[in-house]
């Protein structure tokens, strides 16, 4: 680099240190009141700043491009512009709780006086809460706390206050689109680590190949027709032309011809579905999908041998024989590409790897000729290379995925890509508020290991686990008593549950609907939708207690997030989340009753609520129908009975290593409930859980 390049860099870093000092302006002035597309505009432009500061400050090496306090701000700026609503919620909502458990109703805690400079009020705010006789222990204020200082929080606090604070067993992986870049950011976090951020531009097949598009997707085109097979699919559970019929009618007047057409299109919907996930997965995703594999924690001779390999591989290609001059790569990165196994990765994930390699090179200064590149025959040597790692059993399945979608990509279900369909994997609206369910996690076990009654039993199996008793159990089964199939499946099974309360057949109450959520540990709710019709949203966001239960919504869309354009989505579920549930099942889009009570069947047998049925049949034309189309397409992936005992015995096997005389996480449940289902797709990926894994301990048998 010569003294004209330094002069030019120099006068260009001063400008955008410039504009830089603007957007955090804008981004300090609209964090608590301005619309959050504003918000979120000025955190991702800021993020670009600041990896473009670093391509043009002078470097020394190749592994100084980028600093480690630029790539925690970038990560802080990705996590931060999500989901403000509901930070701002939860902000007024523990300021509600300590109101009305420490002041008299008539007093506010904080008093906003007007005019005032923001830092000033944010400093007496911080002042008044330090003069308050408020036990440090209480959640609300430990939250409370939290949400007040986290505008202004420092990259060192945002390390250790958050990204250290996420349990050893859990990775995070963060999914952020950017609509005007037509590119995805993911981010992944686990404790003690410093993030992995990886940009991927949504066309990079098509520069790859030349302008070559056939069969690709467009973001908006992909999700343009997930939403298409999904208003098809909605269209089809309700049966809309027999709208006019009750149950028996259809039982009655519905011919076999007519059911047996009608589980074709679903299935046909089924199978649609499934193969839109794995295009989404290969080209949006690719080569990175590793990001969203838990961090690999042993294998360390082979991991170390395999990232070699990798740049020996890269180096000469681009240095030819100068090995003295091969560039370090990141373990960690390296980590990633080791999940792609040399069987099922096609070759366009195969040319991320490469070209990711080659890019690396070429920001390092190193000019590459894209041109001359051979990429099919390296795509071979990548292949050979991978296959020598084949075997190595990276996963455990006591880790969990957790994913943190914008409101861009919150309507994909992310779970049930491949590389993450036989992962407990959860989902949360924001890093801010995962952390928030941590806190209250830690608070709630310090609680139990500090009290003498039963659940001090609980303490002991971990601190960073949320653990229920499934005993306390409140249900709410049927409410508009028009889904008799599903009271017939569970009534008899819930009123063995001899400590277990609930309604059948009958419309609780907003006072019953609130018990059950308040003042019992698992709230399960069987109806249509989310219990809305039964509740308002701002009863269950502005209870008194500390948390709600852990909830189980089965219900058509009864986790649907509604797009509201330059704001955040909102939907039902979001209520019992800023209730703090530590977590929450429901359903994405419509499903059919049979199919989810199978599913649901399957989640309360698996989590260890309710003992296993001795079987589960079909009906006649269903059976047929789905088995024979089957076996005809010789689809072995929906007959996996064998796969499914084969995750379980892994599962268990885990923790009895570990003496764990707890249940399958909820997360992990689910996995295998998905199984379950006759579409697997349709149905199946229907369900999904928000928050964090939740254990079961049954007093009962203990």
């Amino acid at each position: 680099m010569n003294d004209d390049d330094d002069n030019n860099n120099s006068l260009n870093i001063s400008q955008l240190n410039s504009i830089e000092k603007y957007l955090k302006k804008a981004i300090n002035i609209s964090y608590r009141k301005d619309i959050p597309e504003v918000f979120r505009k000025a955190s991702l432009y800021n993020l670009y700043i600041n990896i473009i500061k670093s391509f043009l400050l002078p470097y020394q090496s190749s592994l100084s491009i980028i600093t480690n306090d630029t790539i925690l701000e970038c990560a802080y700026l990705l996590e931060f512009s999500k989901g403000i609503t509901y930070t701002r919620e939860l902000f007024e909502i523990y300021n509600n709780k300590l109101l009305q458990s420490s002041l008299k109703k008539e007093e506010r805690i904080f008093k906003n006086t007007w005019p005032k400079n923001k830092l000033e009020q944010d400093q007496d705010d911080i002042k008044q809460l330090q003069d308050m006789s408020l036990n440090n222990n209480d959640i609300n204020y430990i939250l409370y706390s939290k949400y007040l200082q986290e505008e202004t929080i420092n990259l060192e606090k945002f390390q250790y206050d958050y990204i250290n604070n996420i349990p050893d067993d859990w990775t995070v992986c963060s999914i952020t689109y950017d609509k005007d870049r037509n590119c995805f950011f993911l981010c992944r976090y686990h404790k003690n680590k410093q993030p992995l951020i990886l940009h991927i531009p949504i066309k990079r097949h098509i520069s790859y190949r030349k302008g070559q598009t056939s069969g690709f997707y467009e973001f908006e085109k992909g999700i343009s027709y997930l939403k298409t097979l999904l208003y098809k699919e909605n269209n089809n559970a309700e049966m809309t032309q027999y709208s006019g019929y009750t149950e028996d009618e259809k039982v009655n007047n519905i011919s076999s011809e007519e059911k047996a057409l009608w589980w074709n299109e679903r299935i046909d919907l089924d199978r649609h579905l499934e193969e839109l996930l794995i295009k989404m997965e290969v080209q949006w995703i690719g080569g990175f999908k590793g990001v969203f594999c838990p961090v690999i924690k042993e294998y360390m001779k082979e991991r170390f041998q395999f990232r070699k390999e990798l740049e020996n591989f890269i180096g000469r290609i681009v240095l030819k024989l100068d090995s003295e001059s091969f560039l370090e790569f990141d373990q960690e990165i390296c980590d990633c590409f080791l999940h792609l196994k040399e069987n099922d990765t096609l070759d366009c994930e195969l040319e991320d790897v490469i070209y990711y390699f080659l890019d690396y090179y070429q920001s390092c200064g190193i000019k590459i000729d894209y041109n001359n590149i051979d990429v099919d025959m390296y795509i071979r040597i990548l292949r050979k290379i991978l296959q020598k790692y084949n075997k190595l059993d990276l996963y455990d399945f006591d880790e969990h995925v957790i994913i943190i979608p914008d409101k861009e990509t919150e309507v994909i279900p992310w779970e049930n890509f491949p590389i993450l369909y036989d992962k407990p994997t959860t989902r949360m609206l924001s890093l801010s508020m995962l952390i928030d369910r941590i806190l209250l996690t830690k608070n709630e076990n310090e609680r139990r290991a500090s009290s003498n009654t039963k659940d001090s039993k609980i303490n002991f199996y971990s601190s960073d686990k949320y653990i229920i008793d499934a005993c306390s159990t409140y249900y709410i089964l049927n409410p508009g008593g028009d889904l008799k199939n599903t009271q017939d499946k569970f009534q008899y099974q819930f009123e063995q549950q001899s400590h277990w309360l609930g309604l059948s057949g009958k419309a609780p109450t907003e006072k019953e609907y609130m018990n059950g959520l308040s003042n019992y540990q698992l709230f399960m709710y069987f109806g249509h939708g989310g219990g809305e019709c039964y509740i308002k949203g701002r009863t269950i966001r502005n209870h008194n207690k500390e948390k709600c239960a852990v909830t189980l919504l089965m219900g058509c869309s009864s986790g649907l997030l509604k797009s509201s354009g330059a704001y955040d989505p909102t939907g039902n579920s979001i209520n019992y989340l800023l209730g703090q549930s530590p977590a929450l099942s429901a359903n994405l889009w419509d499903v059919t009753d049979r199919d989810i009570d199978r599913l649901t069947q399957g989640l309360l047998e698996e989590w260890g609520v309710i003992s296993p049925l001795s079987n589960n049949t079909l009906s006649t034309v269903e059976d047929h129908v789905i088995s024979s189309y089957y076996n005809n397409d010789n689809n072995n992936d929906y007959d996996n009975d064998d796969d499914s005992d084969n995750d379980k015995s892994r599962f268990n096997s885990k923790f009895k290593t570990k003496n764990f005389e707890l249940s399958l996480s909820l997360s992990q449940a689910l996995v295998l409930a998905r199984r379950r289902c006759k579409l697997k797709f349709l149905i199946g990926a229907s369900t999904v859980i928000y928050g964090i894994p939740i254990y079961n301990f049954n007093s009962n048998t203990h």
